[in-house]
């Protein structure tokens, strides 16, 4: 008996629209992380991030609610126009900067302080955070408006059974209306539980044949059959998942 824990917690993905160096990453990191702290009266403990693999460079990241079921304010991020206009704003004032002018106000700081971005949580990176670096790009988040995905992909999963969009369990995809076997039965536990589907089925990825493509999450998955298949060109390429089922067949629980 192999005992588990499942739980549900409330996180949001961010990545920048252009490469950043890892003091700019880290800066704007950690400066949203206090601005959303402040803006909706989270303590520190209630808020966590950390930064993700990211081939391009662009400094994506990671921020979870730290408390099961959450406080709800990630969500807020993209259900409300301004929040994170609120939020980049509240970020500037912590930073010692006028959110008006840009300016430094006279008592700031050269780089960071632990009345800014500095905590005792993150001492593993003062040496990467450098509060000027994110000013600018805060400025500009501080005038912007969040408008919706047409494409529907940044949505949330949808609960076990709800209707949702192309990739949620409620609207089956291409590939699962041609699955059948094990393949089938592996996209009919994803649905049950919420989480994403495969986009394809049966596809050619680096000359290699897989069973099953998840393309926005860079992975794969290949069923044992017999026969043989050489995975090396792919799984050899840096930022990939490439996983193996074996014939034993999985229980739900």
């Amino acid at each position: 008996m192999i005992p588990y824990v499942e739980d549900r917690r409330n996180i949001a993905v961010v990545r920048w629209a252009e490469t950043l160096a890892d003091t700019e990453r880290y800066s704007l990191m950690f400066a949203l992380e206090r601005g959303i702290e402040a803006t909706f009266q989270l303590e520190d403990s209630e808020l966590t991030s950390e930064q993700l693999p990211d081939d391009d460079e662009q400094g994506r990241f990671l921020l979870v609610e730290a408390a099961e079921g959450g406080a709800g304010v990630l969500r807020r991020l993209h259900s409300e126009d301004d929040a994170l206009a609120r939020v980049a704003t509240e970020a500037l004032g912590i930073m010692h900067v006028d959110p008006d002018t840009g300016q430094d106000e006279p008592d700031a700081c050269v780089w960071g302080c632990y009345r800014c971005l500095l905590t005792y949580g993150n001492q593993s990176h003062h040496e990467q955070i450098d509060r000027r670096q994110a000013t600018s790009t805060l400025m500009r988040l501080a005038r912007s408006r969040t408008v919706p995905d047409p494409t529907g992909e940044g949505d949330d999963p949808q609960e076990p059974g709800d209707p949702g969009g192309p990739e949620h369990p409620g609207a089956p995809t291409p590939p699962e209306r041609q699955l059948t076997g094990r393949a089938a039965e592996l996209v009919e536990l994803l649905a049950l539980r919420g989480l994403h589907r495969p986009t394809r089925a049966d596809v050619q990825v680096e000359g290699v044949t897989v069973d099953l493509a998840f393309d926005n999450a860079h992975a794969v998955v290949l069923f044992e059959d017999g026969h043989s298949r050489d995975v090396t060109p792919w799984c050899s390429v840096d930022g990939t998942w490439c996983a193996w089922v074996p014939p034993t067949p999985w229980r739900r629980r």
